[in-house]
């Protein structure tokens, strides 16, 4: 097998992106107008919680307490706590894991070899997408709020628990950047 310029260079970039493979992606959307100074109390909302594909997310119950822990640690340094009997915010989640295709092709106008010079010039790499969504609700008006997602390779996260543990964190940390309420000490210390 002839590996070529173009090759070694999408590689390059596959690599450099994360050490688990293609790079975690993760961000969040909401109304410009949304104030979360008036919610305090947040809970788990299971009768919404959403999990399809297989992959070792569906009905895993590490990843989904990994997942819970992430969560409630970032809630609790903005101040929120949990409370599962009266929540102010509804919290759900769907999850899903897919097989994904990327394909790089070379670019002969940034000085990459073209076809004809080599014997391809596209790298085509596989792997396993995990993607999760991130619902908050509010419990009195059932509108959504918050949504952020995340998603990225989790193949090596699926056979190491943790790299899956620092995956999720990571990812759960860069969804939260976005939540339009400061990081503040909890209430709990």
């Amino acid at each position: 097998m002839r590996v070529t310029n173009g090759g070694l260079l999408a590689l390059a970039v596959v690599l450099s992106t994360s050490a688990c493979g293609i790079g975690t992606t993760a961000g969040a959307d909401y109304r410009p107008d949304l104030n979360f100074g008036s919610y305090s109390t947040f809970g788990w909302d299971e009768a919404a919680m959403g999990r399809t594909g297989g992959g070792g997310l569906e009905d895993n119950p590490f990843f989904e307490d990994r997942l819970r822990e992430a969560i409630a640690r970032e809630m609790s340094t903005r101040g929120f706590r949990l409370d599962q009997s009266d929540p102010e915010l509804r919290v759900h989640y769907h999850l899903s894991v897919e097989d994904h295709i990327e394909v790089y092709e070379a670019n002969p106008e940034s000085g990459y070899p073209t076809p004809s010079e080599f014997d391809a010039g596209t790298e085509v790499i596989q792997y396993e997408q995990g993607t999760f969504i991130l619902h908050f609700v509010d419990a009195a008006t059932n509108e959504d709020l918050w949504i952020g997602w995340a998603q990225g390779d989790i193949g090596p996260a699926l056979r190491d628990p943790q790299r899956m543990r620092e995956w999720v964190d990571d990812a759960v940390a860069r969804m939260f950047e976005d939540l339009p309420v400061l990081r503040r000490r909890s209430r709990l210390a």
